[in-house]
Parts: structure tokens; sequence; C-alpha cells
């Protein structure tokens, strides 16, 4: 069954479309429009060129033709993004690794139909709400403003899962603490560095950065709604650090942000009427919320770019 949402915004692969890249003929294809057998040529003249390991990624109706690709070994692993219908079937004929990533208010294809699917090929898929990407708009709305952005995946996939009861939280903890984190971005700076930046600057929201900005490798930082800080890791930080904070955080207090602020000389900004991790997990139909997590991020910009741009 196809819905509206199929339909909308065609791809568009004319010469004149708004795209970075550039329409090719590959294996005798100009336009991807049949499904499965028509991409095995595509597939074959990539593999002629040299390429030895090839992924597909398929949208809706697309998702049901990839899924049939990766029953065969023309692919090494697949991405499923809002899948069309796919029976148990195609499912249990994938011999590639499969990722799918499917909407939590999705006619088509359902959160108990990915949860079966995950089932069947023994692995988690991806539910997303229109919440989940906040972090990543975010991302985009800075390098809007002329900055390169990076976002690390520090947890390596690892996420908290709040929907389990067995989870073992002190385990997942001890793996993923501040220090490690800090470690772990450093290999990243250096690369940024040797791409000719001279000045970075990092955000960090709950856990993140107040370790980082106790060394000289950013220049600036910005800590949202953090987590529990010591005053010795506050006397520590070397660089301009703004703090944004919630008026009803359980977790760091606007007590405990003035006395950060007395410790780094500086006044931290307490919005009024959020709570812990507003910024970045805000109820999108909220106006109110919006309007909070928005001055929450232009405080932010304003402040990488007094200090590093």
């Amino acid at each position: 069954m196809l819905g509206p949402e199929c339909f909308q915004k065609p791809p568009g692969f004319s010469s004149g479309s708004c795209v970075a890249g550039s329409v090719q003929e590959l294996g005798g294809l100009e336009v991807y429009d049949k499904g499965c057998e028509d991409t095995k040529p595509v597939v074959a003249a990539l593999k002629s060129k040299g390429v030895t390991a090839i992924g597909a990624a398929g949208f809706c109706w697309g998702g049901m033709v990839v899924v049939k690709l990766a029953s065969c070994s023309d692919i090494q692993a697949a991405v499923l993004l809002h899948p069309g219908p796919i029976s148990d079937h195609e499912i249990n004929a994938v011999k590639v690794p499969v990722a799918i990533l499917g909407a939590e208010n999705d006619n088509y294809f359902s959160p108990e139909q990915l949860k079966k699917c995950g089932e069947l090929l023994s692995s988690k898929p991806e539910v997303r709400n229109s919440e989940g990407m906040i972090d990543l708009k975010l991302a985009d709305k800075v390098a809007a403003a002329g900055f390169l952005v990076v976002v690390p995946d520090l947890l390596y996939g690892d996420y908290y899962d709040i929907d389990n009861p067995k989870f073992d939280r002190a385990s997942w903890l001890a793996a993923h603490g501040a220090d490690k984190g800090c470690e772990d971005t450093k290999p990243i700076i250096a690369a940024l560095k040797s791409k000719g930046v001279t000045a970075i600057g990092a955000a960090g929201f709950c856990w993140g950065v107040v370790k980082l900005a106790s060394c000289s490798d950013i220049q600036a930082a910005v800590l949202l709604h953090p987590g529990p800080i010591s005053d010795h890791e506050i006397n520590a930080v070397k660089v301009p650090v703004a703090i944004l904070g919630a008026e009803n955080d359980n977790y760091f207090s606007p007590e405990q942000l003035k006395k950060c602020g007395e410790l780094l000389s500086s006044k931290p900004e307490v919005y009024p009427g959020v709570a812990h991790g507003w910024t970045v997990r805000y109820n999108v139909e909220d106006e109110s919320a919006v309007k909070s997590a928005q001055e929450a991020h232009e405080d932010m910009l304003n402040w990488f770019t007094k200090h590093i741009k």
C-alpha cells in the first residue's frame, strides 16, 4: 500500500536539480525505476570500476526493492528507511547486514511490524519520532552560520535502552564515562586541525565537554543543561565557557549553576520554565518549548561566533 507521503518531493534526477552531484549513465541506466533486476547492471558496472563493497539504501518502495537485493550476494549491506510492506519470506531470505529505520507514526509499516522484522533479522530496528533528529538539525543550524560542524557518536551506537527494564545501567555508565568521551574526542580534533582548522569550539549536552575545556585542544565551550560537575573540574577549565541551564533541573540546579559561574567569573544563563534536556529533547509541537530551545541555540551560536569565528 502506498500513501501520499510516498509521492511527495520526487527525487528529480534532471540536470536542473538542486543537488551537489550529477546524473550519469551507469550500467545502461540513467533513471532507477523498475526495481531489483534493473539494479543489478548498476551493481555490475560499479564492480567493473573496481568497487569491491556496495551498500544499498531504499526509501519506501525502494526499501521493498533493496530487501530483495539483500537476498543475493550483489551487495554487502543495506538500509531500509520507512519501507513499504515486506513479507516474512523476504526478510528470511536476507543474506547481508540490514538496518531498518522506521517512523513512529507510519500507517504503512508500523513499529510493531518493524519489531517483527527485527526479530527475524536478530537486530533491533531504529524507530524515529519527529524529535529524534533535533540534534542534527541543530548542527545544521550552526553550520548554516558558517561553521564546520562535526557530531561524533561517542557512544558508538551503544545507546541507553530506556524501555528495557533489565538494562544494566551501572555497566553502561561505567563503559561511557566522561573521561573516555574526552579522550575519544581528541583524535577528531587532531583530524580537524590536520585539515587546517585553527579554532575549535565544543558544545556538550548533559554528559559532555567540561573535561575537554581543561586542555588546550579547544578554544571555547558551551555547556547546555550539564550533568554533575565538580568544583575541581570547573577550576581546571582553561577556555571561555558558557553555561546554559534550566530553571527546573533535577541534575544541575540553578544554585549549582550560580556556584559554577562564581568559579568561572562568568554568569550562567538560566532559562525560565524549562527542564533538563530542553535544548534538544523538546516537543516540536509546543511553541513555548521550541522558543526556549531556539533562544538557547542562538546564545550558543553567539558564544562561538564571539570566541572562535
